[in-house]
């Protein structure tokens, strides 16, 4: 799956570089773009055309954060991958960041019409209010359990109200709002097409020896007593070391740059920013990426987000 290159201090220095540069850019262009749409952008028609501007808003906000999130996310991750490199963790910041950037992207596609991205967000609160009740419920928090039933109970009459569907299993019981929720993996693979990548990050992180004797360590041939030894089969048992190789790097970098950018080009289509340069930067850093992801290089594109 991935070469045994080492990495090396000069291969760190050029991902940090262009990870690095990726991010400056993309904070300067958001910080001369402002936080508000642009006239006669879609985001602005959206917001006069519906009913409830406020939920409209709500929609951004999320996608909003949630693109915070999976940049925080990202500039964690290339804090792993620099020498001293951690070889589990980055696997685990990328996938953490593929899950905000599939949340965001779903929320805030251009392709949508106002009516589906309320729906969706709508949605989307009320899995979060659900969370926060098991929370309460495992807690041992009633006051928590009542306020956050009380704010489901509202979300629901507003989606009513508007005329989204009552949602109930078979059983009578509430479980969504407006529409219901998507699975995290299916979100992953209908707006990234990163399932497969997902479900192998999903296993690094969940701990399977399968995952993690092919990712972060490798084979060794040593008569060392005191290297640590994995189980390949019940009749091989082979020692093993920590390791991130360059190959692994250069592809997790890929990923991160690449999944980052569909939201962020969703984003600016939505409130009539400049596409053209969001595109122009994500570019330039999958480029200077490549020579070190050429796994990476061989599924993914070197631009931007259509």
């Amino acid at each position: 799956m991935i070469s045994s290159a080492p990495v090396t201090h000069e291969g760190a220095i050029e991902i940090v570089a262009a990870v690095a540069e990726l991010f400056a850019n993309l904070k300067d262009l958001f910080e001369n773009c402002g936080a508000a749409p642009s006239a006669r952008s879609p985001a602005e028609a959206e917001l006069r055309s519906f009913p409830s501007p406020k939920l409209v808003q709500a929609a951004y906000s999320q996608g909003g954060i949630l693109i915070e999130a999976a940049a925080d996310h990202a500039v964690a991750f290339v804090r792993t991958a620099t020498e001293p490199v951690l070889t589990v963790a980055p696997w685990a910041c990328v996938r953490a960041q593929l899950e905000a950037c599939a949340l965001a992207a779903w929320l805030l596609d251009p392709a949508l019409e106002v009516r589906s991205r309320v729906q969706r967000s709508l949605a989307f609160r009320y899995e979060g209010l659900s969370q926060q009740r098991a929370l309460g419920n495992v807690a041992r928090d009633p006051g928590s359990v009542a306020k956050a039933t009380a704010r489901i109970d509202g979300l629901e009459r507003t989606s009513l109200d508007l005329g989204y569907p009552q949602l109930r299993n078979q059983k009578g019981e509430r479980d969504g709002v407006a529409q219901r929720m998507p699975s995290i993996t299916r979100l992953i693979a209908e707006t990234l097409d990163e399932e497969v990548t997902y479900r192998l990050l999903s296993a690094l992180a969940h701990g399977h020896p399968w995952a993690l004797t092919q990712a972060s360590f490798e084979a060794l041939r040593t008569d060392d007593a005191n290297v640590a030894s994995a189980a390949g089969t019940d009749e091989d048992t082979y020692p093993i070391k920590k390791s991130l190789n360059t190959a692994a790097v250069g592809y997790l970098c890929v990923i991160a740059t690449t999944s980052l950018a569909r939201p962020v080009t969703y984003r600016c289509k939505l409130f009539g920013w400049d596409t053209d340069r969001v595109r122009e930067i994500c570019g330039s850093a999958v480029r200077k990426i490549g020579p070190l992801g050429h796994l990476g290089s061989q599924s993914h594109h070197s631009g931007a987000a259509p």
